[in-house]
């Protein structure tokens, strides 16, 4: 693990390609317990208090999360930088359209779209800009409209990987790290990047683009037949909220 310079899309994709089969295999097969049990059920029941009229889902990734939505909207797409991960969902959705590109470069190619809602999970801090990103989210949102987003934990996240104590590390700076890819009960081999922001820089952000915080939450782990909590920590590793357009 290391802090690294900021990355461009290029290289950031070039992760997201190699680890792309072994994050579906997790993903499909119920390995990744807190995507299963913790994050999903919170974007889903976000989903259901929302408009689906227009539904982005911003960083789609394999497109496991958009099949279980998109046919509760009348038009979805999803959108990302991994050509591997494209692939996988357009063949796994059944009714959504696709793009490879940024949200940024979507943003610029669509400009006349304007979503009811967009999905943006796990995808805040995987980006080069969180500015430059957050701006884009606002511009494909339409008046009133709901961006639904989860990001890892601004404060528990460097505790739970293992970095909060490293002299490179300080909370208030924003800071790209390289490393071996896990998940709470699977380590792999592959690298990604993501940038720490400290909570603040989220706030201001979506606050500068017309992005009122209507809810947040910090996600915990729940305990059931599933899910077993004693490896857990005591802690939330995962931020989520709904925003709204405001302007």
């Amino acid at each position: 693990m290391q802090k690294v310079n900021e990355k461009t899309y290029a290289e950031l994709a070039k992760e997201w390609d190699e680890i792309a089969d072994k994050r579906y295999q997790q993903m499909a097969n119920g390995i990744d317990n807190s995507y299963d049990k913790i994050i999903t059920p919170f974007i889903l029941d976000s989903t259901n208090k929302t408009d689906l009229t227009s539904l982005i889902d911003a960083g789609c990734g394999n497109g496991i999360l958009l099949s279980k939505i998109e046919s509760h909207a009348k038009a979805s797409v999803g959108i990302d930088i991994s050509k591997k991960n494209i692939s996988i969902a357009r063949n796994l959705c059944k009714t959504s359209k696709f793009d490879c590109c940024s949200i940024e470069e979507f943003s610029k190619k669509n400009k006349k779209l304007k979503a009811t809602t967009i999905i943006c999970c796990m995808v805040l801090m995987d980006t080069p800009s969180l500015t430059d990103t957050v701006s884009a989210l606002s511009r494909l949102l339409k008046k009133n409209g709901n961006l639904i987003w989860v990001i890892t934990h601004p404060f528990f996240w460097p505790r739970y990987w293992g970095y909060e104590n490293e002299d490179w590390f300080k909370y208030s700076d924003s800071i790209p790290i390289e490393a071996f890819f896990k998940i709470s009960n699977e380590e792999t081999t592959f690298k990604t990047t993501h940038t720490h922001h400290p909570l603040w820089k989220y706030i201001n952000t979506f606050h500068n683009n017309g992005l009122s915080i209507e809810t947040i939450s910090e996600l915990m782990p729940i305990k059931n037949d599933n899910f077993n909590l004693e490896n857990q920590p005591n802690y939330p590793r995962f931020l989520a909220g709904i925003c709204r357009k405001l302007f």
